[in-house]
């Protein structure tokens, strides 16, 4: 057995035959699940309650006040307790569904109090109840900025410096005055001492002369 709102003896028996119609059907397992329609339907939703609760008959704020949901010339009153009983939500879900639906919350001007205390005169005498409420309505899409399309700069290209050539001299040299160490040894002009000790051998002399002989010379 469903919860049976606030304020349910205001309704006549009419109305609450109506009301009890209306919340198996928004209650139902079909009207809930569908998951990839949840927006939809949640609207759809609010278009069967405005259907129910707007007749203009005198009665249309007993019936807001039972759904808990009162439509403003500039958005839409919420008092998600009651309206919980109605369709069988959560309070989350039904902050969810209404934030997806672009219904965003705003501070309670004395404009929209008095269009809603106007609409549900109950709620001027009635502090704590009004409390309950809170306003919405349709916030503004922000506008997606504008993205141009940049073409990517090229890759700068870095030439490294290649080493300069070996600079040859302005005059050439004569191969034959270009010396070596190892030139200068084989020049046979040049060659050490210990080389010629080698191949000639000084001898010494082996006739010794007596002085006397000399001597004998000169007398």
């Amino acid at each position: 057995m469903p919860e049976t709102p606030t304020y349910w003896e205001l309704l006549n028996n009419c109305d609450q035959d109506t009301y009890q119609d209306l919340q198996k059907k928004l209650s139902s397992s079909e009207c809930r699940n569908c998951r990839n329609k949840r927006l939809d339907n949640f609207n759809e939703m609010l278009d069967e309650i405005k259907t129910y609760t707007n007749k203009s008959d005198g009665d249309d704020w007993k019936r807001c006040l039972v759904c808990g949901v009162c439509f403003l010339s500039d958005g839409i009153a919420i008092n998600t307790h009651q309206l919980s009983i109605l369709i069988g939500k959560c309070k989350s879900s039904i902050n969810g569904s209404l934030h997806r639906l672009k219904y965003v919350p705003f501070p309670c001007s004395n404009a929209a109090s008095q269009e809603l205390v106007g609409l549900i005169p109950k709620l001027k005498v009635n502090y704590s109840e009004l409390r309950q409420w809170t306003l919405r309505k349709k916030g503004m899409m922000t506008p997606q900025p504008t993205v141009r399309e940049t073409k990517p700069l090229p890759t700068p290209i870095f030439i490294t410096p290649q080493p300069k050539p070996k600079v040859e001299p302005l005059v050439p040299q004569n191969p034959d005055e270009i010396k070596t160490e190892d030139i200068f040894y084989d020049d046979p002009i040049m060659l050490p001492m210990n080389s010629w000790n080698d191949e000639f051998e000084i001898s010494t002399p082996t006739t010794s002369y007596e002085n006397s002989v000399f001597l004998d010379d000169f007398i």
